[in-house]
């Protein structure tokens, strides 16, 4: 997990500009969550995972009690585009290296990998109808490699980055093309080569500035090419955490678990964007939105879970999924815990 360093004073700098404007669109931010609530929510979630995990360890409750950013920090919201960020950004070589380092059981690799396959599969048909028979794609943040494995088998050319060692190892144990280091290094060392499809699908959220990201990605794309953003959707944690808050006792358990089965209790992510957040922050750099998912977390539930809980993570994220559906059909996607976007270069 990441430990922030001693701020600088360019840091401290920086973080006092970000309390007074919108790092995406310059509007103006608000509070909200404190660091006490944030505190609060942090050891709800570890409660609620210890409860539901047979087999604890330290590895496996920072997956999936702390996830990515663990500190108490507060949070913020624009007002305008509805970004939700983080009070502190830590730097990007620091991330880095804490992904580079970054170690996991090998039965958890396994576990993890078939639920991302679980999930990708579900997003062919949306890329097949954008892309048709693609001839190449490139994933930032591969990861385990279940989209690089589902795109195997498909039949598409795809080739993943990643920082993580252990990660890219695991991958290219099962014959996967991956690079280790980030997109910025990739480039550097190998000549820009068109892509039909850029998708990064695991770690958008977690680029301290997306925006040299974004205009590599505009480089690999052709003309017409696609790219891919899944990302947490700060509007819908907001919905949830007020849900909860004005629940009674006996429904305030439903929204924890809303919260809790997705990974945005105490919201360890660096940003949570939204729709209107993504599109000011992506189509400057010659990107137009052609289409907007809602969806759920990928499955956490593994064989170190309780039976009982893999069944009320499985029902949660039914009765999500259903919800989503609804709001799509309303013109709104608020009950998305998470977003696909998609955008084509033009």
């Amino acid at each position: 997990m990441f430990e922030a360093a001693a701020c600088s004073e360019s840091r401290r700098s920086r973080d006092t500009e970000f309390a007074r404007s919108c790092p995406v669109c310059g509007g103006p931010i608000r509070e909200l969550c404190g660091e006490d609530s944030i505190r609060s929510q942090r050891r709800l979630a570890y409660r609620f995972h210890v409860r539901r995990l047979e087999r604890r360890s330290r590895d496996e409750l920072g997956e999936r009690a702390l996830f990515t950013q663990d500190e108490s920090v507060p949070l913020f919201e624009c007002t305008e585009c509805e970004l939700v960020a983080r009070w502190q950004i830590p730097d990007a070589a620091s991330l880095r290296r804490v992904y580079a380092d970054d170690t996991y059981a090998e039965d958890r690799l396994v576990e993890m990998l078939a639920a991302q396959v679980a999930l990708f599969r579900r997003k062919v048909p949306m890329l097949r109808g954008l892309l048709g028979r693609p001839r190449r794609i490139l994933e930032l943040g591969s990861f385990v490699g279940g989209f690089l494995d589902v795109a195997h088998t498909q039949g598409w050319d795809a080739i993943g980055v990643d920082p993580g060692r252990q990660l890219v190892a695991y991958c290219r144990e099962r014959g996967r093309r991956v690079y280790a280091g980030t997109l910025e290094e990739f480039a550097a060392q190998h000549a820009v080569m068109p892509v039909d499809c850029l998708a990064i699908w695991n770690t958008f959220e977690q680029l301290p500035d997306p925006r040299p990201t974004l205009a590599l990605a505009a480089r690999f794309l052709a003309k017409g090419g696609v790219l891919v953003l899944r990302v947490p959707h700060g509007a819908c944690f907001r919905t949830l955490l007020a849900r909860r808050e004005a629940a009674s006792p006996v429904t305030r358990s439903f929204w924890t678990k809303c919260l809790a089965w997705n990974n945005l209790l105490s919201f360890p992510h660096l940003y949570g964007y939204g729709i209107p957040s993504l599109d000011r922050l992506v189509t400057p750099f010659g990107f137009a939105r052609i289409a907007a998912q809602g969806d759920v977390l990928v499955t956490l539930a593994g064989r170190a879970t309780a039976a009982w809980a893999r069944a009320e993570e499985q029902a949660i994220k039914r009765t999500q999924l259903a919800w989503i559906r609804c709001s799509s059909d309303s013109g709104t996607l608020v009950a998305a815990p998470w977003l696909d976007v998609y955008w084509r270069r033009v």
